[in-house]
């Protein structure tokens, strides 16, 4: 799936750059929200399900995958800085 949603040139480059020889053009490593975003929709998923009455299994797996992908994220961290 990876593959078919790969992002053009124009979309992974920097507002003001010129062209793709451009320095500017490079997308910028690290971005804040490629670690938050996924936890952050699945806490709003616990949340919007938690309104149900019969979801707790829905809110108590949103709020298990959130809590992984935090503490993944960190081990592969520490991983890395291992070796």
């Amino acid at each position: 799936m990876a593959g078919i949603f790969t992002p053009t040139r124009r979309s992974a480059t920097r507002p003001g750059a010129h062209g793709p020889d451009d320095p500017r053009a490079r997308p910028r490593p690290g971005r804040p929200r490629d670690v938050t975003g996924l936890p952050a929709a699945c806490f709003v998923t616990a949340w919007h399900f938690g309104a149900q009455q019969r979801s707790r299994a829905w809110v108590i797996y949103s709020i298990a995958v959130a809590v992984m992908i935090v503490v993944f994220f960190i081990l592969g961290i520490v991983a890395s800085d291992m070796g």
